[in-house]
């Protein structure tokens, strides 16, 4: 059928093809070691924002902040080349962990990320100072993505909330709701992981609002 067509070349259906693709080899007689090829059933854990959808929400997220997100990478990989290059000249004849500009990469690469392994550390007082910037460096552009993905993240369920409160007093508006749009309403709810009983309460909540009479100014003195 058309559905089944449309599910076999969907992207869930190429996971799920990937992710059997070892035991089909199996059963089609090769004699290779495949077991490594067994690895590939992980891919199904690429499905996990058909289920949970913050995650879905996440991955919206990502997509939309991605030129940001490019330029703190980018800001990052600037710091990585000019710490290795600085560390490599500074102390590049002292220890064996900077003797090349790869090799200070490592060490840049930890630092910037704030995880530090300690397996090398600048000598000298030159060393040490640019130890400190690149630590700075990394802590500043860990904080600058952190920022950006919660920023977009907290503002897309703000706009997914006032969408589905929008929904909700745009089907009240005539009294009646009808099964169009109490599926919307449910299709909105679930984008916010909101349970039957949590949407049937905001209808609930939205229905005694519009029964209850309007306040007066009380004008006696």
């Amino acid at each position: 059928t058309a559905r089944t067509l449309k599910y076999i070349f969907s992207m869930s259906g190429l996971i799920d093809l990937v992710a059997i693709m070892p035991t089909l080899l199996t059963y089609a007689g090769f004699g290779l070691d495949l077991r490594w090829v067994r690895v590939l059933r992980l891919t199904r854990l690429l499905k996990i924002s058909h289920y949970t959808p913050a995650f879905k929400t996440l991955f919206d997220v990502l997509k939309e902040e991605r030129y940001p997100l490019s330029a703190t990478f980018y800001l990052l990989l600037v710091a990585m080349f000019f710490s290795s290059a600085t560390l490599y000249f500074l102390e590049g004849e002292l220890q064996e962990g900077f003797q090349s500009i790869p090799d200070a990469m490592w060490w840049s690469v930890v630092t910037l990320t704030t995880v530090g392994y300690g397996d090398v550390s600048p000598a000298t007082n030159l060393g040490k100072i640019a130890g400190a910037l690149t630590a700075v460096m990394g802590v500043m552009t860990v904080a600058m993505t952190t920022g950006i993905i919660a920023s977009s993240f907290a503002s897309k369920i703000a706009l997914q909330r006032e969408t589905l409160q929008n929904q909700i007093i745009e089907s009240l508006d005539d009294g009646v709701i009808t099964e169009d749009e109490y599926s919307q309403i449910r299709q909105l709810g679930r984008e916010l992981n909101l349970t039957q009983s949590e949407i049937e309460t905001l209808l609930h909540f939205e229905k005694l609002r519009r029964k209850r009479p309007p306040l007066t100014p009380n004008l006696a003195e």
